[in-house]
């Protein structure tokens, strides 16, 4: 195959990247690439990984699995939980957050102290500006002392960021080049990420000789391409995601529509600024509540009812709305989400 790569979702498509990460035998390029995290933020390199959460077709398949992430554990115990996010989804941030606070306090059994407890270390990879105040694609947040962030309050904590926008690639690629040799390693996965199903063999070629753990991810994009029912899910779950988008979108022109008939009615300056703010809020409170009946659908199908959407729908509070996203993301079963909704 001397051309590109014969398939149009790239390395960052969820179900994709959650394969080429956590299915088995992904260990070592799963290692190799929290060592490139590591190495571009001056951590210890880790030794050995073990995929928590690996690979299951039928998750997908069921449309069960609303958040992909990877989960693993290093040889010291500490824990990483690796995420794509492709949309900038309303309190995104708090998301990553409460994930992570979940996998620590996760880790405390019955009659265990706090000696058992590990850092966790969370690693978001975003398709989007998640920090326009920061020039970096790649950093780092702990908890530290505001007068001197040299303190850290405890290690526990370690959430990085990685913006996959092309500026901050290319600001990347150039402190790489011209700078500092410790982001080499990082530019490259992050290139093969944002471009890997666009480039030629002798690209390729080149990228996977100076990357360790790369080839072999590589070799399993090869395969997802090769296997029709991995391609079906694979395009099955991108179609989801942009009538998602399409149904936000129609919720916040339908509103901001919404709003300006009302002003224009009442015929009054004062009538129309209140018309719009009340258009902009309905859009707000429409696209919260199509998401949480997208989430529904998708991890509860066998239980969620027609009754229940209408029950949603009605919902005029977009606060609650929200709240009510995040529940729906980590519920462990549905009959948690039907007591918020009598």
């Amino acid at each position: 195959m001397a051309g590109k790569i014969p398939f149009e979702l790239p390395p960052t498509a969820d179900v994709v990247f959650q394969y080429l990460f956590s299915s088995p035998g992904a260990e070592n390029g799963l290692k190799c690439f929290l060592n490139a995290i590591n190495q571009s933020a001056g951590r210890r390199l880790v030794e050995s990984v073990k995929i928590e959460n690996p690979f299951n077709i039928a998750n997908f398949a069921n449309q069960k699995t609303s958040i992909v992430d990877v989960k693993a554990r290093d040889e010291e115990g500490k824990k990483y939980d690796i995420e794509m996010q492709l949309i900038d989804a309303v309190g995104f941030t708090d998301r990553v957050l409460y994930y992570w606070s979940k996998m620590y306090s996760s880790m405390l059994n019955r009659g265990h102290d706090y000696e058992h407890l590990r850092p966790v270390i969370s690693i978001v990879v975003t398709r989007f500006e998640l920090f326009p105040q920061l020039t970096d694609l790649h950093n780092v947040f702990t908890l530290s002392a505001e007068k001197d962030p040299s303190v850290l309050f405890s290690d526990q904590i370690e959430i990085h960021s990685l913006e996959l926008i092309d500026e901050k690639l290319a600001r990347l690629g150039r402190l790489a080049k011209e700078e500092d040799e410790n982001q080499l390693q990082l530019q490259n996965w992050m290139d093969y990420l944002l471009n890997g199903n666009r480039k030629t063999e002798a690209e390729m070629d080149t990228l996977i000789c100076g990357t360790p753990g790369l080839g072999e991810t590589h070799e399993r994009y090869t395969q997802f391409t090769e296997n029709d029912e991995l391609r079906e899910l694979a395009f099955a779950r991108e179609k989801y995601e942009r009538d998602h988008r399409a149904q936000l979108s129609y919720a916040e022109r339908h509103g901001h529509a919404l709003g300006l008939a009302r002003g224009l009615v009442q015929g009054e300056a004062i009538g129309l600024q209140k018309g719009r703010a009340e258009g902009r809020a309905e859009g707000e409170r429409l696209a919260a509540a199509r998401m949480l009946v997208s989430i529904l659908q998708m991890r509860f199908s066998e239980s969620f009812t027609q009754e229940d959407q209408h029950r949603i729908m009605t919902i005029s509070d977009a606060e609650i709305l929200n709240a009510l996203v995040l529940r729906a993301a980590a519920a462990a079963d549905y009959a948690e989400i039907q007591k918020l909704l009598k």
